[in-house]
């Protein structure tokens, strides 16, 4: 080929390339591209353009790091698609960036090329070898592969000059290959990023966001498993998700690591990320798991998740599916671990929102006062169950959003005065308090003390009102309990106190003089008052003993029937001479109770004082039968009876029903509360059957000693 042609065919191929190179979007495609053109000029021979082999092949060995070179030969005797992978370790390729320009051999190959030379495969008679120079700078070795002549006789190949300034054409070409490659990446990247992004913040599932995590985080890196380990706040511990474990960790107790302990450890702990590419020569490699599970894990790729500046967890990636795991995906896991510790810490923040929540509304249903929240403007925002209780409202009519006033009526009309009230001193965190009544649904009024307090926003203003009602019905009922006990009391010992009085300063007057009948019955007079007074004052001492001791008590076996014995035959007389029948029927063979006998005393005296003094005649029972593990103890009169609405309030201290204050009976209300604190201590239970004017029956149930030795 004569000089002319050779400046004829180089302006060709520069013409073709220039029109070509700005649709190659690959080093293959532009080696393909060049090695044809260049080809097509010569006419013979074969052109080849040897670029860094990445990736490399699939079925590549251990040693697959020598092949760093990869070529198709353009020319006759090569196939379309011909693929040659070459070593860069040995050879003209190992001399590759100490050529510094153009290298031409010929056969006889020189003693200096090496007989198993990669290049040697593919030249049977000389081969033409030109360095292409890098405009990359992260290239060390100022290369980007060779620009090769296979076979082109000397007189046929293009000049040097020529060579060379297409060599430099073409390392410019991959620069910007390389680049749109990159600019290409980067674009697919910040399109999975942000497509991930959007769908894991838009949940605020915990078990979405982990499930989202899976799906997406897998395919964008290619990944057999993805696992995420949250730090337990509690313990610093590293917790893994069994949610994203594989079914074969699923298996597994929950897997806990310490910080510093294995690769997530380390991640937690120094909050750098880790690419590992051979899990078992990493001594950070934790194998336990896989010990117990049988999985095999060969790479890791560990990024730390941050929210707040401060490490959450880990996202961990394992075994990716082709080769290993490359700054690429690293640079990816990292930018998606931003947008998943994001949505796990918003997950994190709304579980423990709607947990409060939910905690809230559980004390605020079981409050045993009503609660109410309302909005300044007067509209109800919650309301609990007590509170519709006591207004008589249906628990599934919740007038939620609408005005308090016309929801619930008070005398006065405390509600209005309270909004007025907090509305205008919300800043001052003032608390509103004022007694009024109820105005029932059923036209009842219930008594209550309302209780209110604002909730301020940023400004200052109010911005809700809680309000509580506290229902002072039992507080008024206590009081008037305690001034009937006073009362009562109070004349207990008043008549005893004043008769004893009189018939002292009687016997000191000197009246009785010379008549010893008379002196006498004085004496008894004043000795029955006196007993009288005993009682009562021994009645109030055993109640505050039995509070006193009631978790001390001895719990020792005792006999029923041998404590009837001694306690029943003077209160039996006592009913005789009122003219009272009394029965008794406590067999021998009961078996022992175990408890306090004298708190057992007491039950039996009061239950059969009170029949004797609610009896104006007719008979009194004392019974007694095992029933199971228990021991019941029933004792029955045919006296005045009770009414039903006194029921519920007998065993209260100080209670007198209605029926025996009318009647003139006296007591002081401490009996059956005396009676109730006994049975407890006891560890047995009372219950009570009652009809007004035809008696009353009440049963003790005790339990059964558990000892052999005090049975029969």
């Amino acid at each position: 080929m004569s000089p002319v042609s050779r400046g004829d065919a180089g302006r060709e191929l520069w013409s073709a390339l220039t029109q070509i190179l700005p649709h190659v979007d690959s080093p293959d495609t532009l080696g393909t591209i060049i090695s044809t053109t260049l080809g097509s000029q010569l006419g013979c021979g074969r052109v080849a353009l040897i670029l860094p082999a990445h990736p490399l092949p699939p079925d590549s060995t251990a040693d697959s790091p020598s092949l760093t070179y990869f070529c198709r030969p353009i020319g006759p005797g090569s196939a379309p698609g011909d693929l040659h992978y070459l070593r860069g370790d040995r050879g003209l390729l190992a001399k590759l960036p100490g050529l510094g320009g153009m290298h031409h051999v010929a056969a006889p190959w020189p003693p200096e090329i090496e007989p198993d030379d990669p290049l040697l495969t593919l030249a049977q008679t000389n081969l033409a070898l030109i360095p292409i120079p890098s405009c990359d700078e992260m290239d060390q070795d100022g290369v980007s592969g060779a620009l090769c002549l296979l076979d082109v006789p000397p007189e046929s190949q293009p000049a040097e000059v020529e060579l060379i300034a297409l060599a430099s054409f073409t390392g410019v070409a991959l620069q910007l290959i390389r680049q749109k490659t990159t600019a290409a990446r980067q674009a697919l990247e910040y399109s999975i990023i942000s497509e991930i992004g959007r769908s894991l913040t838009s949940s605020l599932s915990l078990d979405d966001v982990f499930e989202q995590i899976l799906s997406s985080v897998r395919a964008a890196i290619d990944a057999s498993e993805i696992s995420v380990g949250l730090i337990d706040q509690s313990t610093g511990e590293i917790v893994l998700e069994r949610s994203l474990m594989s079914p074969s960790h699923q298996t597994l107790s929950p897997v806990r690591l310490k910080l510093g302990q294995g690769v997530a450890g380390w991640v937690a702990m120094t909050g750098q990320p880790l690419n590992v590419p051979d899990a078992y020569r990493d001594p950070r490699f934790f194998q336990g798991v896989d010990e117990a599970s049988g999985f095999v894990t060969q790479s890791i790729l560990c990024v730390p998740l941050t929210a707040d500046g401060k490490v959450i967890g880990v996202l961990e990636a394992v075994n990716k599916h082709q080769g290993q795991f490359t700054a690429a995906d690293e640079r990816l896991l990292s930018a998606l671990s931003s947008s998943a510790a994001i949505a796990i810490h918003k997950a994190h923040l709304h579980q423990n929102v709607v947990d409060e929540k939910r905690r809230m509304d559980a004390i605020i249903a079981s409050m045993g006062e009503g609660l109410m929240t309302i909005a300044v403007d007067g509209r109800i925002t919650t309301i609990n169950p007590t509170l519709l209780g006591m207004i008589g409202t249906a628990p599934g009519e919740i007038p939620v959003g609408l005005d308090c006033r016309s929801v619930i009526g008070t005398e006065p009309a405390v509600l209005t005065e309270m909004l007025e009230e907090m509305a205008a001193h919300a800043g001052d965190r003032q608390a509103y308090q004022a007694p009024c009544d109820i105005l029932r649904a059923d036209g009842s009024r219930l008594p209550v003390l309302v209780s209110g307090g604002a909730t301020t926003g940023p400004d200052g203003l109010a911005s809700e009102i809680v309000v509580v009602f506290s229902d002072v019905c039992q507080l008024r009922e206590i009081e008037r309990m305690k001034d009937d006990f006073v009362a009562n009391v109070t004349h207990e010992l008043r008549t005893p106190l004043a008769t004893i009085l009189l018939y002292a300063r009687l016997l000191r007057s000197g009246r009785t003089k010379g008549d010893p009948e008379r002196e006498a019955r004085y004496l008894g007079i004043i000795e029955q008052q006196s007993d009288q007074l005993q009682k009562l004052v021994r009645k109030i001492l055993d109640l505050a003993r039995m509070e006193a001791t009631r978790s001390r008590s001895p719990h020792l076996p005792f006999r029923l029937q041998t404590l009837c014995a001694e306690v029943l035959p003077p209160l039996v007389n006592l009913a005789q001479a009122k003219g009272l029948t009394v029965q008794v029927r406590i067999p021998e063979h009961l078996p022992a109770i175990s408890g306090d006998a004298e708190a057992m005393r007491l039950v039996l005296a009061n239950l059969m004082d009170n029949a004797i003094k609610f009896t104006p005649q007719g008979k009194i029972s004392v019974s007694a039968r095992r029933r199971g593990d228990t021991v019941q103890l029933t004792v029955s009169d045919e006296g005045i009876g009770i009414n039903p609405e006194s029921v519920p309030h007998l065993f209260q201290r100080f209670y007198r029903t209605q029926t025996a204050v009318e009647r003139g009976i006296g007591g002081t209300g401490l009996g059956l509360a005396l009676v109730k604190e006994a049975v407890e201590t006891l560890g047995g239970s009372i219950a009570l059957r009652s009809q007004a004017g035809k008696g009353t029956v009440l049963a003790v149930r005790l339990p059964v000693c558990s000892s052999p030795e005090s049975s029969d």
